[in-house]
């Protein structure tokens, strides 16, 4: 029979609630002892740059830095934004270029740049379960500025395969990802000012 009674010492409004949506201990990349000693060092790191203070470390809820860090070490990521390759199944923008895409049944979405030049997502499976239609809208009006969802069956203006961001990453070295969804790169010529990478996507 089932017993409801909390354990001793705790009163049930005590018992933590655990979050089925958190998956800080799930789909993490392996990394041994002394890796991840680095590692946790340099979560510390770049968690002291960020004006908020908030810990990187919560990060892991739903992308998998060690990963990230695995891939990049050292790398600065103040005011940046990560790829796609990491995020796990539960990330609202979770999406078809991501390694756990297809593991476990996890269907991540597409992301299709439009011809005005600003970025489409079309949510998979996964994205629907983990998340409400209005809980996406609302993580991309405040974290997508100029970019936007296509719904499944919503009618969408004809675009183009997005260019793998890897693929951008490796042919311009220190390209990063603004919040408009174009990739930008310092001027060499003109300190301080950057320079729009235009590339066409494969088979475009």
């Amino acid at each position: 029979m089932y017993n409801a009674a909390p354990p001793p010492g705790l009163s049930l409004p005590d018992l933590p609630i655990p979050d089925a949506a958190d998956f800080s201990n799930r789909y993490n990349t392996p990394l041994n002892d002394e890796n991840e000693s680095q590692f946790q060092k340099w979560m510390q790191t770049q968690t002291s740059k960020r004006p908020d203070g908030r810990s990187l470390e919560n990060d892991l809820y739903d992308y998998d830095l060690r990963g990230w860090w695995r891939k990049n070490p050292d790398s600065d990521i103040t005011d940046q934004h990560l790829t796609d390759e990491f995020k796990k199944p539960n990330h609202p923008s979770f999406s078809d270029q991501s390694k756990y895409h297809g593991q476990d049944g996890h269907e991540g979405g597409q992301w299709q740049v439009q011809p005005d030049g600003s970025w489409a997502f079309t949510p998979g499976k996964s994205n629907m379960e983990h998340y409400s239609k209005d809980d996406l809208n609302d993580y991309f009006r405040k974290v997508e500025p100029g970019n936007k969802i296509v719904w499944p069956g919503q009618p969408a203006q004809p675009a183009q395969q997005a260019p793998n961001v890897d693929h951008i990453r490796r042919m311009f070295p220190g390209a990063r990802m603004a919040p408009d969804g174009n990739h930008y790169i310092e001027d060499p010529n003109r300190p301080g000012s950057y320079l729009r990478i235009d590339i066409a996507s494969p088979g475009g």
